[in-house]
């Protein structure tokens, strides 16, 4: 049977951001005085969803800092530097390849809207998408 929709995630599949992702946290955790440093195989074995209780396996205490104040911490860091990330290795071959076997394609993503766009239209890759779903979708 033939697809007829490629779900794509964003975040470390088609946007190479793991680097990024693992600084940040490492970052975050310095800079509220928590001794553990991540390295992207750490990072990877507690990385998961919901992001809260990512958060609490990394070992953030939110009774010291709530996790509003360290999700919005992350993400100021975050999405500036983001920019400089490229696709992974093969992202456009594959989307070409789905394009052309005439797949709708669609990304679902834990980034806000806002930030998903832009990161699209930054890699010039947002005209493959039938739909860019990320945060409050």
């Amino acid at each position: 049977m033939r697809p007829e929709l490629i779900l794509w995630d964003w975040n470390g599949t088609l946007l190479d951001d793991v680097e990024l992702c693992v600084d940040a946290l490492n970052r975050l955790l310095a800079k509220h005085a928590y001794p553990q440093r991540y390295d992207r195989n750490q990072y990877r074995a507690i990385f998961g969803f919901p992001i809260e209780e990512y958060y609490i396996r990394a070992g953030f205490d939110f009774s010291r800092h709530s996790f509003a104040m360290l999700a919005e911490e992350y993400m100021d860091d975050y999405i500036p530097a983001s920019a400089a990330c490229p696709l992974a290795d093969g992202a456009i071959e594959a989307l070409d390849a789905f394009r052309a076997a005439g797949l709708r394609q669609v990304v679902l993503s834990a980034s806000p809207v806002p930030t998903l766009t832009r990161q699209a239209e930054e890699r010039h890759v947002t005209g493959y998408f039938d739909r860019l779903l990320g945060l409050g979708d």
